[in-house]
């Protein structure tokens, strides 16, 4: 009895495993979820692309507490770490992050930590070339467009992975950066 319980165990894991690998969540999407501060609800958008195995989601539409142009959260479909990156009023997309889980519930929806996400069906074409993540979670963004009061610029920048401290929270840190001709 106990052989064929670990035999189904092992054929779930592998099922949900492969499901998340198959599922492309890149695209625009939106939520009516948002609270900030708690209590106060907000219509947010942003849009989620692919970086390799890393999935990030960046503000088209923010609020006070995560603005617009911040990433919101990253998924790595690879070790299966979600982290939310956390804001208050006073300190607006801090270098905190919680842990997350994420549901993809189908190709149209999905949820992370109980935040319903409706994926948008008319998405405008991404102008920044695909990234690359390291095997020790290194960032490489070739073109990225860094919008500032005087314009967008396209730039690239490399981030390298500083350390996972005591509390389970990733950082990185800016290496280098420079402005694409």
């Amino acid at each position: 009895m106990k052989l064929k319980t670990r035999v189904v165990i092992l054929a779930f894991c592998t099922f949900v495993a492969f499901k998340s690998q198959a599922n492309d969540i890149s695209g625009i999407w939106s939520s009516n979820d948002y609270q900030c501060p708690s209590g106060t609800f907000h219509n947010e958008r942003f849009r989620i692309e692919k970086i390799g195995t890393v999935f990030v989601a960046v503000k088209l539409s923010g609020d006070s507490c995560v603005p617009t142009g911040a990433v919101t959260f990253f998924w790595d479909t690879n070790s299966n770490i979600c982290r939310f990156v956390l804001g208050t009023l006073t300190v607006p997309a801090s270098t905190l992050s919680s842990q997350c889980t994420i549901n993809v519930i189908d190709s149209q929806n999905i949820a992370v930590d109980g935040i319903s996400f409706t994926k948008e069906n008319s998405l405008p074409a991404a102008t920044a070339e695909a990234g690359t993540v390291s095997s020790d979670l290194d960032i490489h963004m070739p073109s990225l467009d860094y919008k500032t009061l005087l314009g967008t610029e396209n730039i690239w920048i490399d981030l390298k992975y500083t350390r996972l401290n005591a509390e389970g929270k990733h950082s990185w840190e800016l290496k280098n950066f420079g402005v694409n001709q």
